[in-house]
This record gives C-alpha cells, structure tokens and sequence, in this order.
C-alpha cells in the first residue's frame, strides 16, 4: 500500500495555524525526549531547519533556533528508534540518520548538513515560480498546474510546444483537481480556450523554460528560511493510506 504524507510547506502551514499556540504557551517540566544542535560548514549554527523524527506512520517535526538548537518534547517522541530528516533548501543531512530513544532519558546528537547535490528537487512550487524567466502574465499559467501536480513536473520535462499543446488538450479532459497518480476523466471535455486561454502561447512559454533545449542556464531562486518566533513549532504529520481504486 502506498501512503502519502502533506508537503513541507502545507505541513508547516497547517501546523502554525493548529498547533503554534500549544508550541509556543505550553509548559512542561519533564526534560525532552531529544535536543541537538543543526551546523554546517558554510552557514555554522543554522537557525530555520526543520529537523523531522519519524516512527512508523507517525513524523514528528520541529525547527532549529537562533543558536541551530532544536527540541523535541517528552511527549511526542515515546522509547524506539526513529528515523531522522531535515528540510533546509540548499542542504541535505549529512548525518546522524537515525536516533534511538529509551524513552526515560532524554539524549542529544549534533545534526550536520552539508550543500545539496540536488538543488532542483528541493525547490517548491513557489521557489520554480520565481525563478523561470518571463512575465507575470506568463508565469500566471504555472499557478493553474499546482491544483493537480508540482510546477517541476513541467520544468523537468523535455516535450516542444506542439507536445505540450497535446498534453494541454488531454488535461481539459480530466476533472477538476484530478490526481496524477489516477486522474479523472470527465463525460465530456472542457472548451480548450476556457480551460487554458491562448493555450498555443502557454504551450510555447512551458517548452522554453523546460529541459526541451537541453539543461538550464537561469539561476534557482530560494526563500529563506524561518526565523525567530516561526521557529517555535511542532509540527505532526501522519503518512495517509493510498485509497485510489
């Protein structure tokens, strides 16, 4: 069965709207469960890093202060191992990857990071969307594409204009907000200027800003990361059953 889990943004999103007042007010004089200290080479202490522990279906989130120090409460993380992940564009875990708790004695680990070999896998929607080059009334049309899939499935693509007008024309026939794992088909397709309007000038912007005449040349913009108070956070996620029949 595959399982799917909320992205980094819609997670960190929603955690700030459900749970920041419970992260930032809440007291508890039990010592945490695990505290550590995120540094690299380039940066040294990283403030803004979301460090993850996951066990089982379960992924337990927190960000990394002013001084790189995170914490995890007593009460999230229970005796076991858990698997350890961070989220720091531009940055991957260099190590440890994995902690093991026991669950009545709180431990501490260094996390270290190191650069990115894969800068473009770490981008999000938003991150692509300021990067391509072109206009505002260009990039207008990427925004529609998000309802149903990742603007890098576009940007990492190798399909000419008279390709990326077919696939235009095949996706006016799936419902609305199909997934890409399973789309929808509708009863019958929508009028290809209602759905993509100047759909020939759409299909032209997407094959020059994709991989169709070879690699990229423009830069990758990043947002920088959370600071200050937005560090203060817990952030829980729970991997969801795949239902598509």
């Amino acid at each position: 069965m595959r399982s799917r889990t909320l992205s980094p943004l819609a997670a960190a999103a929603l955690a700030l709207i459900l749970t920041a007042p419970i992260a930032v007010h809440a007291q508890s004089s039990a010592p945490p469960a695990l505290t550590g200290k995120v540094s690299s080479a380039e940066e040294g202490a990283m403030e803004g890093v979301i460090v993850s522990a996951k066990k089982g279906i379960v992924t337990i989130s927190v960000v990394s202060n002013d001084k790189g120090e995170f914490s995890f409460p007593a009460s999230k993380l229970g005796a076991g191992t858990y698997a350890l992940s961070i989220r720091a564009v531009g940055y991957q875990l260099d190590g440890p990857k994995s902690v093991a708790l026991a669950g009545d004695q709180p431990a501490k680990i260094d996390v270290k990071l190191v650069k990115s070999r894969n800068l473009p896998a770490q981008l999000t929607n938003l991150e692509w969307m300021l990067s391509v080059p072109g206009t505002d009334e260009q990039k207008r049309a990427l925004t529609g594409c998000t309802n149903c899939h990742s603007v890098a499935r576009i940007l990492n693509s190798a399909y000419n204009a008279e390709e990326f007008l077919a696939v235009i024309r095949r996706m006016a026939t799936y419902s609305n907000n199909s997934l890409s794992i399973k789309p929808q088909v509708r009863a019958e397709a929508r009028d290809l200027n209602a759905f993509v309007p100047n759909a020939e000038r759409v299909a032209s912007y997407f094959a020059s800003i994709n991989l169709s005449e070879g690699q990229r040349t423009w830069p990758r913009k990043t947002l920088p990361r959370v600071s200050g108070d937005g560090t203060r956070v817990i952030i829980t996620e729970y991997d969801l059953p795949d239902l598509t029949i």
